[in-house]
């Protein structure tokens, strides 16, 4: 595998004729282009020596994680609501998954979006993992926001990872105590 290459999406052309072999998130893929342009998502094509491999689409959202068994909310004692970066899909082609790309696509995704971490208040990378991907997400660091949601009927499962480096939650976590003791 070459080294992929993360563009904006600049054209419907480079939709056509994608799948990933997922009918929904093919939709997801299909009409992304106009939310793209209005800045509601921003949508990036992958390519590899200039061959289209896949997508991703990222957007920034509100999420308030005070009715879920997050461990992340425990620590919050107002409101835990977060800004977080959302990915909206990743889409793989299906001639072609299996081979590492949407691995490194996610590392990279995360990286991403632990620069905003540093710089803005975004504290969680969210997505809603179609039930099949489910474990694959788990063993990249995410977790359900709520528990109840693995055993419901959705065909997706709202899952999260916190940006926050463990180091730096282990000091906040104390400091926090201390102070509201």
């Amino acid at each position: 595998m070459g080294i992929i290459n993360y563009t904006a999406l600049s054209t419907r052309d480079e939709l056509l004729g994608f799948s990933c072999g997922n009918s929904s998130i093919d939709q997801l893929v299909a009409n992304s282009f106009y939310p793209n342009q209005y800045r509601q998502i921003m949508a990036y094509k992958m390519s590899i020596q200039n061959i289209r491999v896949g997508f991703f689409s990222v957007s920034v959202q509100g999420i308030s994680l005070e009715d879920t068994d997050t461990s992340v909310a425990e620590y919050y004692y107002d409101n835990p609501s977060f800004a977080a970066v959302k990915l909206e899909y990743i889409a793989i082609d299906k001639r072609i998954q299996k081979r590492g790309i949407g691995t490194t696509a996610l590392e990279y995704i995360v990286q991403e979006a632990r620069k905003l971490y540093v710089c803005w208040p975004i504290r969680l990378l969210i997505l809603d993992a179609v039930r099949d991907k489910v474990s694959w997400y788990e063993n990249r660091g995410f977790e359900p926001i709520d528990r109840a949601d693995m055993n419901s009927a959705s065909a997706t499962v709202p899952m999260y990872l916190d940006l926050m480096p463990e180091d730096e939650k282990t000091v906040i976590i104390a400091e926090s105590e201390e102070y509201y003791e």
